[in-house]
């Protein structure tokens, strides 16, 4: 496993962040998870979030069942056959690929690739695995439509971290051809909520407390085991998988979910590239424009990708 841990100190932007998330959105969340405020308040019409950086064009389409929205390059690019899959978070309950347009149109700049950010069906409506299901019937239908699996590198934050990682296991218990990557941010792997970091990191982490990931894990659930692999994908098998990014902050509640994935799944034999930060907030690459850390961290996922496609 190739572990980078940074020491340097967060910049004053990112501690004024931190200061926000703190007062705005933390007490908030602590007295648990309410589908109803978080799609009201963190909604995909929120200002910042619908800005598209210049030479892309955004466009819906739908997945064959699941709804999406592509972001391509105006002008034809040398590497139009590459294509990122985006898997947005929200703990399942909420999120929409619009509030993401500020990362998938810098990884997609960056890389020269489009980006196809599904829309995936939300708990408790639609509780686990169905977010699973809508994100294996998408890449299914990425690769009919004539994009192959060693084109595609999967990428996602929060939920969308382990829905990434549940997706590949999916494709590979299936025979299925797998991308050439995989990046997970803040991955939230173990519904079951076992990390010791959700104790240890209750005051330092920024947005979330251990009580508000709980609260999600109940929401998306349904019916399952927390443990089931569909939902958790910290308890399955990662032999077989293709190479991994993992990306979390050493103060967050969710550490340990990302931790404890990059040791097992290198244990299996799957290349794993650890990055830790320090005094970021929970999925900070989500903030580009905002604070500098997400902008070197969309560099380290450039980077990745394009070792993966060489």
């Amino acid at each position: 496993m190739k572990l980078i841990r940074s020491s340097r100190s967060p910049s004053w932007r990112c501690r004024l962040l931190n200061g926000l998330l703190r007062v705005l959105v933390k007490p908030r969340l602590a007295r648990g998870v309410d589908p109803a405020w978080t799609r009201r308040w963190l909604s995909p019409d929120w200002g910042p979030a619908l800005r598209i950086l210049r030479g892309l064009a955004a466009r819906a389409d739908s997945a064959g069942p699941v709804p999406g929205e592509w972001l391509e390059h105006q002008r034809p690019s040398a590497e139009a056959g590459r294509l990122i899959y985006y898997l947005h978070g929200g703990g399942y309950v909420w999120g929409h690929p619009r509030m993401y347009r500020p990362l998938t149109s810098a990884l997609a700049l960056g890389t020269g690739a489009n980006v196809f950010s599904l829309e995936y069906r939300l708990a408790p409506e639609h509780p686990l695995p169905a977010a699973r299901d809508d994100a294996l019937a998408g890449y299914r239908w990425l690769l009919r439509g004539g994009v192959p699996g060693s084109r595609i590198v999967v990428a996602g934050e929060s939920a969308g971290g382990g829905l990434t990682l549940t997706l590949l296991l999916a494709l590979r218990d299936a025979g299925e051809p797998l991308p050439a990557g995989a990046i997970c941010l803040s991955p939230w792997t173990d519904l079951a909520c076992t990390g010791a970091s959700l104790a240890a990191n209750d005051r330092s982490c920024a947005m979330l407390h251990a009580a508000t990931i709980r609260s999600a894990a109940k929401l998306a659930l349904g019916n399952l085991p927390p443990t089931d692999p569909s939902a958790s994908p910290l308890y399955g098998d990662f032999r077989g998988l293709p190479p991994l990014l993992v990306m979390v902050s050493e103060d967050e509640t969710l550490r340990d979910d990302a931790l404890r994935l990059a040791d097992r799944a290198s244990a299996q034999g799957v290349d794993v590239s650890l990055h830790v930060a320090r005094g970021v907030p929970h999925s900070w690459p989500f903030y580009q424009g905002i604070i500098p850390e997400a902008a070197e961290a969309a560099e380290t996922m450039i980077a990745f990708m394009r070792q993966c496609w060489t």
